[in-house]
């Protein structure tokens, strides 16, 4: 499995394998991605910031994290 965090101003969203699993303004990402992780080994954990102005224009996370425009 694949984690990763995806933030952006007030807003982050977690994918599990390239697909949003949840989003948000407020999510304690970060300690449940890190207690799921230790339970599986040979998972990753990254965080990603996306392009503000283009989160700002387009307004939400795509489900596919390829779709996500990188800073």
């Amino acid at each position: 499995m694949r984690f990763v965090v995806v933030r952006g101003g007030d807003w982050e969203g977690l994918y599990v394998d390239g697909v949003l699993l949840c989003e948000g303004h407020v999510l304690s990402v970060d300690a449940v991605i890190n207690a799921v992780t230790s339970s599986y080994p040979g998972s990753t954990f990254t965080t990603l910031t996306p392009n503000d102005d283009w989160l700002e224009k387009v307004g939400y996370l795509p489900q596919d994290l390829d779709d996500v425009k990188k800073a």
